[in-house]
C-alpha cells in the first residue's frame, strides 16, 4: 500500500507542470499565451500572445532586441518548418529600447489579419509565433498553446462580390461624372 502511494505521489510531482519556471529562463524566448480569435462580422482574425515573464535583466535585454513573426497554415507547424510560405506579418519588435523591464516583461501583442475571401467554413487553421534573436537566430519550437494556437480555429470568409470593369468619366462643360460598371460574375 505504501509502496502505490509513493508511486502516485512520484507521479504527481513528474506531471506537474514547469511553465512558470520556465518561462524565467527560457532564452529562446519563446511568445506565450497565443490567441487566434476569428471575428465574422469583419471577417478578420485577430492573434495575441505576449512576451516571456521574467525578472532576468540580461533574457529582458535580450527580449528587448528580438521581433517576432507570425506565420498562418492549414497545417500544425513542426519545428523547422517553411517559414517563407506562411508567413504574414515580421518585424513585429517584442519590446522598445525605452520600455522598462517591468513593461517588456510579459508585454501582450496583438495583429489583426484579414484571411482570403471565399474561404467558406475552412478549418484548423493554425497560427504560430517565430522569435527571431538578435543574432538572426530563429526560435521555433512552436509548441502547442504556448506560440502555436491549438486545433479547431474555423474562418469563414465570403467571396469577392464587387463590380468588375468600373469606369469613372468625368464632363467638364456640365461638371459631372459618370460610373459604370458590371455586376461580379457569382461563378
Amino acid at each position: 500500500m505504501n509502496l502505490k502511494i509513493w508511486f502516485v505521489s512520484f507521479l504527481l510531482v513528474v506531471t506537474l507542470p514547469v511553465g512558470a519556471a520556465s518561462e524565467q529562463t527560457d532564452s529562446t524566448l519563446e511568445a506565450r499565451d497565443i490567441d487566434a480569435q476569428f471575428l465574422p462580422d469583419m471577417e478578420i482574425t485577430r492573434i495575441s500572445w505576449r512576451n516571456i515573464q521574467s525578472t532576468d535583466g540580461q533574457l529582458i535585454d535580450e527580449l528587448k532586441m528580438a521581433t517576432y513573426e507570425v506565420h498562418r497554415s492549414s497545417t500544425m507547424f513542426q519545428p523547422g518548418f517553411d517559414r517563407e510560405s506562411t508567413l504574414i506579418a515580421s518585424d513585429i519588435s517584442a519590446c522598445y529600447a525605452t520600455d522598462s523591464n517591468e513593461e517588456c516583461s510579459g508585454k501582450g501583442h496583438t495583429l489583426e489579419y484579414y484571411p482570403p475571401p471565399g474561404n467558406v467554413n475552412v478549418r484548423f487553421i493554425h497560427y504560430a509565433i517565430v522569435t527571431i534573436l538578435r543574432d538572426g537566430t530563429v526560435t521555433d519550437p512552436v509548441n502547442l498553446g504556448v506560440s502555436q494556437t491549438p486545433p479547431g480555429h474555423v474562418e469563414d470568409t465570403a467571396p469577392i462580390q464587387s463590380p468588375q470593369d468600373f469606369t469613372a468619366t468625368y464632363n467638364a462643360s456640365n461638371r459631372s461624372t459618370h460610373l459604370s460598371w458590371r455586376p461580379a460574375c457569382t461563378g
